[in-house]
């Protein structure tokens, strides 16, 4: 696909508290274009089509998708899965696929798939994403984990965990990420048996955290066995520094646990880090600000996630009304009325190491060619019609 560009201009979309700011963020499609797909279904004449999808507010693709394999191979029964079907099952219908894939057609042992690495022909990548359980106890308000992979954590044998491991070092991969949602809950029973055989078999591997540690569970046994095993960073999310917009989120660590655990961390892992949101209804500027500080006061990383509701879950309940795509995170759709988007994208390029994206509407309006037009109905976006 050499030459393809994997980047589509789209148009632009209104971002945070518009009416005050009337700053936007360019819209884009990532990946092949349409026609590349056309080309590989007319190529493999494929006998069934499935197509996933991980993000709610990216559901036009899938339509977009879903038609043109429809056109192209009206025979071929198209079903579309993934956590966007799950957490939206109606919404996906609606794209005009032959079926759907439910929340009740999802099991744990769908998590522990092997990767075949010969998918990869010669372009093995340097880390491997793996799973070894599923489920949380938690019930933060604004996440959907509970909800997807259920409240009763279900694990993989750690035999087969470390055999895996073993297979991806033979093959050169030497850096794994542990996918788990909470990976330190029963600990004794599962994770804790994974890092003892790591040991044990002297694997010599990189070992990181996609989703971190819970501050509450973390230990200086535990800190230590995960340093000897492989771990050299810990990510200990702490959200937000306030201990009453915690208690809104329904989260069950508080800052004092947070705290406790980083001078665990501080003792054991070369480096730390932290994920906060920025963006949601109940934060004001110095809320953020308070939290970066109290983050890097501890030696630690700040990393910045824009909240959005997540279709699901019960703080999703008061934004039903919004279009799933106006819900996209870097658009910062629910920040209070009184937060700055200009804020929130400074908090978010300065801990991201990314630049300041937003454009000013009245400006970026001027320079876009004629013809155009608005292609949601809710209005908020320009596109080129030019394609």
């Amino acid at each position: 696909f050499k030459g393809i560009p994997v980047s589509q201009f789209i148009g632009y979309k209104k971002c945070g508290n518009f009416e005050n700011e009337k700053l936007c963020r360019e819209f884009h499609r990532l990946g092949l274009p349409i026609s590349e797909l056309t080309k590989k279904l007319e190529e493999f004449q494929p006998d069934r089509i499935f197509v996933g999808n991980t993000f709610t507010f990216l559901w036009r693709a899938v339509y977009e998708i879903v038609a043109e394999c429809k056109r192209t191979m009206p025979k071929a029964p198209v079903k579309i899965g993934g956590l966007y079907t799950i957490l939206c099952p109606e919404h996906a219908a609606a794209s005009g696929a032959d079926e759907v894939m439910t929340l009740e057609e999802k099991t744990a042992s769908d998590n522990f798939i092997k990767i075949d690495t010969d998918l990869f022909g010669d372009n093995l990548p340097d880390r491997i994403f793996l799973g070894t359980s599923v489920g949380c106890p938690n019930h933060c308000s604004y996440c959907a984990v509970h909800i997807v992979e259920g409240c009763t954590k279900v694990n993989t044998s750690p035999d087969e965990v470390v055999s895996e491991l073993k297979y991806y070092k033979s093959m050169g991969i030497r850096k794994v990420i542990f996918l788990d949602a909470n990976i330190l809950y029963g600990y004794e029973n599962h994770f804790k048996i994974i890092l003892d055989k790591i040991i044990q078999e002297n694997l010599n591997i990189e070992l990181y955290s996609y989703g971190g540690v819970e501050a509450r569970l973390l230990t200086d046994d535990i800190a230590e066995k995960m340093v000897n095993a492989g771990f050299c960073s810990v990510n200990i999310p702490i959200e937000s520094a306030s201990d009453i917009i915690i208690k809104e989120w329904k989260r069950n660590c508080f800052v004092a646990d947070w705290e406790r655990a980083m001078n665990i961390a501080k003792r054991h892992f070369q480096r730390l880090r932290s994920f906060l949101m920025i963006g949601a209804p109940n934060q004001t500027t110095e809320d953020i600000r308070s939290t970066i500080d109290l983050i890097k006061s501890y030696g630690a990383e700040a990393v910045t996630l824009p909240y959005t509701p997540i279709p699901g879950t019960s703080d999703h309940e008061k934004y039903k009304h919004i279009d799933l795509e106006d819900l996209n995170p870097a658009f910062y759709p629910c920040a209070h009325e009184k937060m700055k988007a200009a804020d929130l994208e400074k908090f978010y390029a300065e801990n991201r190491n990314v630049r300041f994206c937003l454009r000013d509407w009245d400006d970026v309006q001027q320079k876009i060619p004629p013809p155009v037009k608005t292609i949601f109905e809710s209005g908020p976006a320009v596109l080129r019609n030019d394609k």
